[in-house]
């Protein structure tokens, strides 16, 4: 099922950590999280204005309350109130009601604190998802992207599912990508999630097709696909579970235990799926090639008067370099050895 209705939405909040507080925060302080974008503040005497009320010519209303604005800022701030304010409202003095897109008394509070002194506090708990949803809808950008922030810093096993869609569904591309990294990083702890239950079929592919994706061997991964098959309501199609299993490098994993996998799952149930099985067995191509998760690539040679004194490594879940650590002793002529988990200088 959707996460959002079709205009505002109302998202799961699963996904979030308490935050975390520095050391002095007050009590009172630690059911909130703030988002910042200072540069974004109005002067302070338009502030003082608008909190005493003062000569707003527009009010909003949301969950039965009235906010009251100026017209001015909110056209600088919210993209979408700037083309609704040129349009259908330019010349109403009537109260405009935000209720049917879905966005609560307290998000309107917040974004409207957010567009006049470039800061604003949500609920810890469920309070950033409708802020990120509202912030979205009404194209208050910075917003927006303050609160992905905040998501993708608050990410957990358990939601990352819903903060990979949510991500998805408003073009946050950063976001969408912190959220599969996590599900990627984190896959054998997901599995027995309600959220890995629930996980429509082209995302569940997303996850079995990347090479990223980490598990202590192939056969992980077979069998959280029959995890996902069992619980899924309705079954999936046969045509899905097909495709889902064209993922899965049976090469990788000993006839044997494939076969007493297999035979303990509904996922041969038809003739396509049980020959794209005995098809990924006589592959020769990338079926064949260990998933890259978990691995990392060392390269040495951080070299200083013709000797090696360290390494660099990639990680290849994030596509990035570090310096990795010293040598205990510079060498030359350096060879390398990895054995059990552990890499040995000669030289």
């Amino acid at each position: 099922s959707s996460l959002f209705t079709q205009s505002c939405p109302q998202p799961c909040t699963r996904f979030l950590h308490p935050p975390p507080m520095p050391p002095s925060a007050s009590a009172g302080s630690r059911a909130a999280i703030i988002l910042e974008a200072p540069s974004l503040a109005c002067p302070a005497a338009l502030v003082g204005l608008w909190r005493e009320g003062a000569h707003v010519d527009l009010h909003l209303v949301a969950g039965g309350q009235r906010f009251g604005a100026h017209r001015i800022v909110l056209a600088a701030g919210s993209l979408y109130l700037k083309a609704r304010l040129s349009g259908e409202w330019a010349d109403s003095r009537a109260d405009v009601t935000l209720d049917a897109d879905g966005i609560s008394a307290a998000t309107l509070e917040a974004v409207l604190e957010f567009l006049y002194t470039g800061t604003c506090a949500v609920a810890a708990e469920g309070g950033l998802p409708p802020l990120l949803a509202a912030a979205s809808f009404l194209q208050v950008d910075a917003l927006r992207n303050a609160a992905a922030a905040a998501v993708a810093a608050r990410l957990t096993t358990e939601g990352c599912l819903d903060a990979w869609e949510l991500g998805e569904r408003y073009g946050l591309a950063a976001l969408a990508e912190a959220a599969a990294q996590h599900a990627r990083s984190h896959f054998g702890a997901l599995v027995p999630t309600p959220a890995f239950a629930a996980l429509p079929a082209p995302r569940l592919e997303a996850l079995l097709a990347d090479d990223r994706l980490r598990v202590p061997g192939e056969e992980a991964v077979l069998d959280a696909l029959s995890c996902w098959h069992a619980a899924a309501a309705p079954p999936p199609g046969e045509a899905d579970v097909t495709r889902l299993l064209s993922h899965i490098r049976f090469p990788l994993i000993p006839r044997e235990a494939a076969r007493q996998a297999l035979a303990s799952s509904a996922l041969l149930s038809s003739e396509a799926a049980l020959r794209t099985v005995v098809l990924a067995y006589a592959s020769d191509g990338a079926a064949r090639r260990p998933r890259l998760g978990g691995l990392k690539l060392y390269m040495m040679g951080r070299c200083g008067d013709s000797t090696c004194v360290g390494m660099e490594v990639l990680d290849p879940q994030r596509g990035a370099w570090a310096v990795g650590p010293p040598l205990p002793a510079a060498r030359r002529d350096l060879g390398m050895a990895a054995l059990e988990g552990k890499l040995y200088a000669v030289g």
